[in-house]
């Protein structure tokens, strides 16, 4: 009788015919089915067994675990009578977590409801709950990581306009708004709504050193750009805004 073949050549991805040639060389006479697989070298039957283990183990999504790990993140956040914005970049800030944020319209920004939170020993999920629970008109989301709040009734909002093809290169985050409001469906939506778009810059923080990038993708919507690139790393949040009485005007802030 031969020898039996060394347990490095046995692979477990072996193929039916490759098990039985193994079974002939060594001897053996068991059959693949299953019905007189007794007979299979011990090894065999140990890999076997590993083999329909692991694919009797159910999937686990990995897509949830990001997003739990987020809102699970600890946060300190502790303001009085401050403006929903301000909450929400202090937790993207001090958290350091990705925020989308899109306003209700408002005539100006002293006009937009104040709301206190005091989370000195909580959790991400605790703040926006306490935001949301505030001021109920907004609600939150996450998705792949990357946190939105966003008004519960989203009227026309610019952030569903669909986008066939969107393509920037060598640009900053201070320059998408005005490419994201350039674009000829967002313009058309904004001329439904009567509407028009912010030639300024809506950044009111320290000077930054803010590094070129290039994007490209098709068929996606305004608030997928704009969640892309925070899930890039190219802008901590981002914040879309309508304000004015007669000309009410479109922001977007990187």
């Amino acid at each position: 009788m031969q020898k039996q073949p060394p347990l490095h050549r046995i692979n477990s991805s072996l193929e039916v015919s490759e098990l039985r040639a193994t079974r002939e060389r060594v001897g053996f006479a068991g059959h693949w089915t299953g019905i007189k697989c007794l007979a299979l070298p011990t090894f065999l039957m140990i890999r076997l067994v590993l083999v329909v283990g692991l694919m009797a183990v159910p999937t686990v999504s990995l897509a949830q675990a990001p997003d739990d790990e987020v809102l699970a993140k600890r946060a300190r956040v502790s303001q009085n009578r401050a403006l929903p914005s301000s909450v929400l970049r202090l937790l993207s800030a001090t958290s350091r977590i990705p925020i989308g944020f899109e306003l209700i319209p408002s005539v100006r920004e002293e006009d937009e409801l104040r709301i206190s939170i005091n989370v000195m020993n909580g959790t991400v999920r605790d703040v926006l709950d306490h935001l949301v629970k505030q001021d109920p008109r907004y609600r939150w989301e996450i998705q792949d990581g990357i946190i939105n709040v966003l008004p519960v009734e989203a009227n026309g909002s610019i952030l569903d306009v669909m986008v066939p093809f969107f393509n920037i290169q060598d640009v900053d985050a201070e320059d998408v708004p005005r490419a994201l409001l350039d674009l000829s469906e967002v313009q058309s939506r904004l001329w439904i709504l009567g509407l028009v778009g912010s030639n300024t810059v809506q950044y009111d923080g320290p000077v930054r050193d803010l590094p070129l990038f290039s994007l490209s993708m098709t068929n996606v919507t305004v608030r997928d750009i704009l969640n892309e690139i925070l899930r890039r790393g190219h802008s901590k949040s981002w914040e879309v805004s309508t304000r004015g009485k007669r000309k009410k005007q479109v922001s977007i802030w990187l």
